[in-house]
């Protein structure tokens, strides 16, 4: 977790449901010094991404980082074995400038080949439609080459994204959210040239169950969670709405034509404080059961300060579970 107010970087892990707690390691990097920005001026939602660098054995590396308001990137190495002993590998320059931007809507999604490693990242910036892609991140070489992509839409409102992976661990699709209509688009073709995607719009949108307005603002409204079935693919993508706290499973994602979306009558909202969410984003990871199956998530707000969210059976999604987990062990 990164702190868009200073920069730091927190590890958490061990998260329990019963007896509810967690641990957390303080990461030994500040992520606005790594990326060479003032560690006095807070991020706004969105300039700071990061995403997962995986091994072979599925295991995190590391993390890509970028700030997306100059387009300078980096990467921290090493999280796998200890995060308090995380080693800080520089890139030159600011290789993502050509698309930067200070309005914060922008989309990280990281490439894996068929052995499961992370070998790219795609940087979408959903106002104008453009995206760049970096070349064999797991590398991690200070000049990574950077590409244009075909151009993907430009979007009316927020952008929220979640790759797709196949049975063999390759990223072969993503699917990408506008906040603004509710609209779902899917990218395809990305295991084979990773410049040249293609892109098409889907009947469903998530406004048919979520509603489009919400009393309650938030900065980046839809989390998406991979939903993995037993032969790695990922079959599936729960989703929860921070606005409102309904949440619903996008079923059929590797199917052409066959997605539907099937809504829980759980909610999140009793959960989620109510404060002003227009600098706030949700985020959350799967929870995977030893089959590899995604069976919950762990979700994290801000506003919880000293707490998060486990949700148990997120496949259902009727028979969900929600546990408020509190009291990080250091």
């Amino acid at each position: 977790m990164i702190d868009l107010a200073d920069g730091s970087a927190r590890f958490i892990h061990l998260v329990k449901v019963s007896p509810p707690s967690f641990r957390e390691k303080k990461v030994n990097h500040n992520v606005f010094a790594a990326l060479g920005r003032n560690a006095n001026t807070p991020a706004k939602p969105g300039e700071i991404l990061a995403g997962e660098i995986r091994s072979t054995s599925d295991a995190v590396r590391g993390l890509f980082l970028v700030d997306t308001s100059t387009g300078a990137a980096a990467y921290l190495d090493g999280l796998g074995s200890d995060p308090e002993r995380a080693i800080y590998r520089p890139v030159k320059g600011q290789p993502a400038a050509a698309i930067a931007s200070d309005d914060g809507n922008f989309a990280l999604i990281m490439r894996r080949d068929g052995s499961g490693v992370t070998d790219g990242a795609y940087l979408y910036h959903a106002t104008t439609g453009q995206c760049v892609y970096f070349t064999h991140v797991d590398e991690m070489s200070p000049d990574p080459v950077v590409k244009f992509t075909s151009e993907l839409p430009k979007l009316e409102g927020g952008v929220a994204a979640i790759a797709l992976q196949a049975a063999n661990e390759a990223t072969s699709q993503a699917l990408l959210v506008d906040e603004g209509t509710g609209a779902i688009y899917r990218v395809g073709a990305m295991e084979h040239d990773p410049a040249r995607i293609t892109v098409n719009k889907l009947s469903l949108g998530l406004f048919e169950f979520f509603p489009p307005v919400s009393e309650r603002t938030i900065a980046q409204r839809f989390v998406l969670v991979p939903g993995f079935s037993d032969n790695g693919a990922t079959d599936s993508v729960f989703i929860i709405d921070g606005a409102t706290g309904r949440m619903a499973v996008l079923k059929g994602t590797r199917e052409a034509g066959g997605m539907r979306l099937v809504g829980s009558t759980k909610s999140l909202r009793s959960y989620l404080p109510e404060t002003d969410g227009g600098r706030r984003i949700l985020a959350a990871v799967p929870i995977i059961g030893s089959k590899g199956t995604t069976d919950g998530a762990w979700v994290f707000d801000p506003a919880l300060e000293d707490g998060l969210i486990v949700l148990e059976r997120v496949r259902g999604p009727q028979n969900l579970k929600i546990h408020r987990v509190g009291g990080a062990t250091k």
